[in-house]
């Protein structure tokens, strides 16, 4: 998504705007509320730096209580 004031990409959740690259955001989009998703399944395709930006983005999600992330799994 494309923030329409600063015209940034990233993830709108209606509250906040995190923004990110298009292939960090795109690799969001295999997240599903009903199922579990591990990181590797959604960083696959992604290079080394789209790895590292799509990780601290879940963070912030994660951090905001967007998401939930089980470290244990």
């Amino acid at each position: 998504m494309r923030d329409a004031v600063s015209g940034d990409h990233g993830v709108d959740t209606g509250d906040r705007f995190f923004p990110c690259s298009v292939a960090a955001g795109a690799a969001l989009t295999r997240l599903s509320s009903e199922r579990d998703t591990r990181f590797d399944a959604l960083a696959e395709g992604l290079d080394a730096e789209a790895r590292r930006e799509l990780e601290q983005l879940l963070i912030r999600l994660n951090a905001a209580g967007f998401l939930f992330v089980d470290l244990d799994a």
